[in-house]
């Protein structure tokens, strides 16, 4: 007979397991937001990144688009060196810098030599990373950046391109020539949509060292219809169903903004950012005809944009369930232990209508 075996007492099991799951690395989430406008914060943005703890604001740098003449070129540029200075001084707070280059697909169904989009790669770099020679010195003077304590130095530059698989390979070029002219010690990071991610296989996989998952912009927003082109859960969900482990390291970016689409005759004419439907209520030559959208009863000029009688204005805002919703859906593609949670947008809009204890609860959500 086999002689009796001793029983681990409960003590044992109980040390093992704390030994265990002390050894069990824990996730290490950033706090993170966009900054997506030209003008400086209010003072109520600058307290919520300081109340919130916020770690990283990724940051609007430069648009560029495509011109039948002049080829690529900036279209646009956001001010994150005043940004910085003025967190610094009026907050004495620091988070991480992340320039963030916009550029549109057009610029890579044109864009045709090597030449040139080697050019693009060295004015993106340039831009973003000023190397502080002559030229560079020249450049802050114009921009009066060393009057706002300098350039930023960044340790993370993204790019952000809703590619195509047709302009796969023009994109991809460019992210390695950027590359190239990148230090290695700086990452960098693009943009994934939710396509991009669930297809990777077909669209292919952008030659960086993190991609930047965005739980949003689900459908057109110019095409014209009753449901949210920012965030829908059973439209995003079909994305996450069945999908592979993404072969970068994934941060996530979360849908916390809204916004109004203009329509004439049911096609699109413009957009109103943070325009929400509080906002839109109030306006006193609207009446609502149902669900998210809101008639024009009169002649008027609105924010520089004419608009006349039948025009339609469509509120689209994301909600708290909405934005609970993606974080939910987010939490399935972390594929790496150390990440950023970043919220699209900062603005003193969006902070009044989520409030701090939702956003910060969401932030705790992962683990």
């Amino acid at each position: 007979m086999e002689p009796p075996r001793a029983r681990p007492t409960t003590a044992f099991l109980l040390f093992f397991l704390a030994i265990f799951t002390s050894c069990r690395e824990r996730s290490q989430v950033t706090r993170a937001y966009y900054y997506w406008r030209s003008s400086e914060p209010e003072a109520s943005e600058r307290h919520f990144v300081k109340k919130t703890g916020l770690q990283k604001l990724y940051v609007r740098q430069l648009d560029v688009d495509w011109d039948p003449v002049q080829g690529a070129v900036p279209m646009s540029e956001g001010s994150p060196e005043k940004l910085k200075e003025q967190l610094r001084l009026y907050d004495s707070v620091n988070p991480q810098f992340v320039p963030v280059v916009f550029i549109t697909n057009k610029v890579f169904e044109q864009i045709d030599t090597v030449e040139a989009v080697s050019l693009l790669a060295r004015r993106v770099a340039r831009r973003c990373l000023p190397g502080l020679d002559a030229i560079d010195l020249q450049y802050e003077d114009r921009h009066y950046l060393r009057g706002w304590g300098g350039a930023i130095r960044p340790r993370e530059v993204q790019v952000d391109c809703d590619w195509t698989v047709a302009t796969a390979p023009a994109y991809f070029a460019f992210l390695r020539a950027l590359r190239r002219q990148v230090p290695d010690s700086i990452r960098l990071s693009a943009t994934i949509r939710l396509h991009q991610y669930k297809h990777f296989s077909k669209t292919g996989v952008p030659p960086v060292n993190r991609g930047m998952l965005m739980i949003y912009n689900i459908s057109d927003p110019t095409r014209y219809g009753p449901g949210s082109s920012i965030f829908d859960e059973k439209k995003a969900a079909a994305y996450f169903d069945g999908a592979a482990r993404y072969p970068l390291p994934l941060d996530m970016a979360l849908p916390a903004f809204s916004w109004t689409l203009i329509f004439r005759k049911g096609k699109f004419y413009g957009i109103q950012n943070s325009l929400d439907e509080e906002k839109v209520r109030a306006l006193s030559f609207v009446t609502h005809k149902g669900g998210p959208f809101y008639a024009v009863t009169q002649d008027t000029v609105f924010n520089d944009i004419y608009l006349r009688p039948g025009d339609e204005l469509k509120v689209e805002q994301t909600s708290v369930a909405d934005l609970r919703a993606a974080a939910a859906l987010a939490q399935t593609a972390v594929n790496t232990r150390r990440y950023s949670v970043a919220l699209f947008e900062l603005s003193e809009n969006e902070i009044k209508h989520y409030g701090h204890d939702t956003l910060s609860a969401v932030y705790a959500s992962f683990r």
